[in-house]
């Protein structure tokens, strides 16, 4: 039985910055019910931390999509394939782009990028590594380095773009990790991937 105290990794450091930072609204969304009624133990009181009971594709407003991806950019499963049929291949072409011009071609975890989606409604995505490549995380900080260096960088383009990021979508996990895996979802200690599944794009 999937246990779903600890939904995001390190939760109560995530209330805790939440809590005493001023941040946009922050869009928790996944279709299991469970998971959204843990969601809301863990972060109620916070006014600007909205549960959503359903998938990203459904949402009618955010600003910022969250790519909890790897460090190459390659956008082909996971949440990332979701956000790639949704947005279109080219997002994936910019993101790496953003990456080579940046980083020299290998974004570290502990880093985010905002990137443009060219999507009137939704306009951006925050490039978010969770690991380099497919490995073992469960006895990391890397989820909570990845959530950190997000908010940040939600924060400085704030600062200094024109169009400013109000809400933030964050997509919850969807496949539960094997021996600490990545593949998406959670492991034993309950460090999770925010994925959601898709394993093709469907008109």
């Amino acid at each position: 039985m999937v246990s779903y105290s600890a939904t995001i990794s390190k939760p109560w450091k995530i209330r805790a910055i939440l809590m005493f930072i001023s941040t946009p609204r922050l869009i928790l969304v996944d279709p299991k019910r469970e998971l959204c009624q843990c969601w809301k133990q863990q972060f109620r009181g916070l006014s600007h931390v909205e549960i959503v009971n359903g998938r990203f594709e459904e949402l009618e407003e955010f600003d910022c999509m969250v790519s909890a991806a790897n460090s190459f950019g390659l956008m082909d499963g996971g949440v990332d394939l979701a956000i790639i049929c949704y947005f279109g291949v080219e997002l994936m072409d910019r993101a790496q782009e953003r990456i080579i011009r940046d980083f020299l071609g290998e974004q570290p975890v502990g880093t985010s990028v905002i990137v443009e989606t060219r999507n009137a409604k939704h306009p951006f995505i925050a490039h978010t590594p969770t690991m380099r490549v497919p490995m073992t995380i469960a006895t990391t900080d890397y989820v909570f380095a990845a959530m950190w260096a997000m908010l940040v960088a939600v924060h400085q383009h704030n600062r200094q773009a024109e169009r400013k990021i109000s809400s933030i979508a964050c997509p919850g996990p969807r496949y539960f990790l094997r021996n600490g895996r990545a593949g998406g979802g959670c492991s034993a200690d309950g460090t999770c991937l925010p994925l959601v599944p898709r394993t093709t794009c469907v008109d």
